[in-house]
């Protein structure tokens, strides 16, 4: 068990789970970055729906206090418009699957250590062959050292 691991685990599932109830398409099924061959993942998926979701390794910073860590969750949402739009699509444009993704995170706490989430930002980060948007919300643990 890896306690950022089971983190980016359990943003994946949360979103896997709620995401339909608060707006989101379906048949987003988000990608961990962690698992496999991600071209190949995100390739599919775009192809199939024209939109892509993935949960990528959280960036870690020292946290306030000696034995607390900030993590950053970090997605991408990426979006092939004139695919996703299309019948075979999702027909949810990327922005109004933020907005669902915004919902189903807002303040939600992954599980014991993780303090809630906080959105902290989202911005445009390719427009290139299709538009990919990354959004980010962080968390606070406090680190136990096991000493043998």
């Amino acid at each position: 068990m890896s306690l950022f691991r089971d983190l980016q685990t359990a943003v994946r599932d949360r979103l896997k789970t709620a995401l339909a109830d608060h707006g989101g398409p379906l048949a987003l099924d988000p990608i961990l970055e962690m698992e496999g061959d991600l071209d190949a993942k995100i390739e599919r998926r775009i192809a199939k729906t024209g939109l892509g979701l993935l949960v990528l390794t959280p960036k870690l910073e020292p946290g306030p206090s000696d034995n607390q860590v900030t993590v950053s969750v970090v997605l991408m949402l990426i979006e092939k418009p004139i695919a996703n739009r299309d019948t075979g699509g999702t027909r949810l444009p990327a922005l109004e699957v933020l907005d669902s993704i915004l919902a189903v995170l807002h303040d939600w706490s992954p599980s014991d250590p993780w303090s809630a989430l906080d959105f902290t930002g989202c911005e445009l980060v390719q427009t290139d062959p299709a538009l990919a948007y990354e959004a980010t919300w962080k968390t606070s643990t406090l680190l136990t050292l096991n000493e043998s």
